[in-house]
């Protein structure tokens, strides 16, 4: 319909808070108004729309790409159909295009990167812990509590190649 073209022409109504590219070179977008898209096209190329369009209702602080999923970090204060509470991780499948929470925090996620070996989520809290989300776990059993790195958030995570191998493998 006419409205909703119009709006996923710029796709989202607010800040853009997460970037990630595919690795079939498509750009996944999500923002403050707790919406995600997928780019095939940039911007230099004419007019762009999104190609997928959804919406969680409920801000995105951080995601990351892996598994053939949007993993989401999101405040549950929005109109989210789940009536989510509190701060939550969601995966987004891009297959089925389902979305689906894993699991709840107190403190809000700021950061999410998948470990080296593609098994394991880790997630960066406003209060300065690491927690780590396993593959193929379910609720709170699926979560380990890593360290406390600092009094403030981790806004980033970053996993380098080793130094010196050549091969661009991960250590």
């Amino acid at each position: 319909d006419e409205a909703q073209s119009s709006l996923t022409r710029g796709a989202h109504e607010g800040a853009v808070t997460v970037l990630a590219l595919l690795d079939d070179g498509r750009l996944v977008s999500s923002g403050e108004d707790g919406s995600i898209a997928i780019w095939k096209k940039l911007a230099d190329e004419g007019d762009v729309a999104p190609e997928f369009y959804n919406r969680v209702n409920t801000p995105v602080q951080a995601a990351c790409v892996g598994d053939g999923c949007l993993f989401i970090a999101c405040s549950g204060q929005g109109s989210h159909e789940y009536q989510l509470g509190g701060w939550h991780l969601l995966r987004f499948d891009f297959a089925t295009q389902a979305i689906e929470t894993l699991t709840r925090f107190t403190s809000p996620p700021r950061s999410l990167a998948w470990n080296r070996e593609g098994q394991a989520l880790l997630i960066g809290l406003q209060t300065g812990q690491l927690k780590c989300w396993q593959k193929g776990g379910e609720g709170d059993e699926a979560i380990e509590d890593l360290f406390t790195f600092h009094a403030g958030a981790i806004t980033t995570i970053h996993l380098r190649e080793a130094a010196g191998q050549g091969s661009g493998e991960p250590r």
